[in-house]
């Protein structure tokens, strides 16, 4: 009786680690997706999904890699998933703040690289410290990363969505218009105006059958 109340026990136990991992597991796929999605919604007329599904791919993978191995050495999922975080948004904005500096002051870009190196370091370090400071981790923090993740991937998902759309209707309205035929024997001459920008990658194979 006794061993079969602990084989109840140890699987619930089992189940309630497997339900935690995988809980900041989709936390960790969040923190992921975001800069790749981020990219691609205000990138959204000059490229396509395909481009960035592949290297979103690997990324989410990469993530939930290190994931595992932080659950694995540290014994908790929730530290591993905020060091993670914590690993995302010092690699990913480092390159934004420094082009944000350098286009609107005018610093030395050695100057400001070394600066900005040194700043980003003790932040991290700083996240590293307040992580592991806490016995636990308070539940108010969880709740706010995690409600400002979401918030982030509804807002881009938002702005993609409408965006596809907006395309289709689009292809839907000109496939249904009909241009009037002239019949002429004067050839006019036929003048393109190129503007200062350049297509999507798709675009350029549909309409012009030119391979980027």
């Amino acid at each position: 009786m006794l061993l079969f109340g602990s084989k109840v026990k140890k699987q619930s136990t089992d189940g309630k680690r497997i339900k935690k991992y995988l809980h900041y597991g989709v936390l960790v796929t969040f923190f992921a997706a975001i800069p790749f999605l981020a990219v691609y919604s205000n990138n959204i007329v000059r490229t396509s999904i395909s481009v960035v599904l592949k290297p979103l791919m690997w990324m989410i993978a990469a993530a939930w890699f290190l994931y595992t191995l932080f659950a694995f050495l540290l014994k908790s999922y929730i530290r591993s998933s905020l060091i993670l975080l914590l690993i995302i948004v010092v690699f990913f904005s480092y390159g934004h703040v420094e082009n944000l500096l350098q286009n609107t002051h005018d610093f030395n870009p050695a100057s400001l690289a070394k600066a900005l190196f040194g700043i980003y370091c003790f932040v991290f370090v700083a996240g590293l410290v307040l992580i592991f400071r806490f016995r636990t981790i308070p539940r108010n923090i969880v709740l706010f990363v995690e409600i400002a993740a979401a918030l982030l991937i509804l807002i881009n998902l938002t702005h993609i969505l409408l965006f596809e759309i907006q395309t289709i209707r689009i292809k839907l309205t000109t496939q249904n218009v009909s241009l009037p035929k002239l019949e002429t024997s004067v050839r006019r001459d036929i003048y393109y105006i190129v503007l200062d920008a350049y297509a999507r990658e798709d675009v350029l194979r549909e309409y012009y059958s030119f391979d980027n």
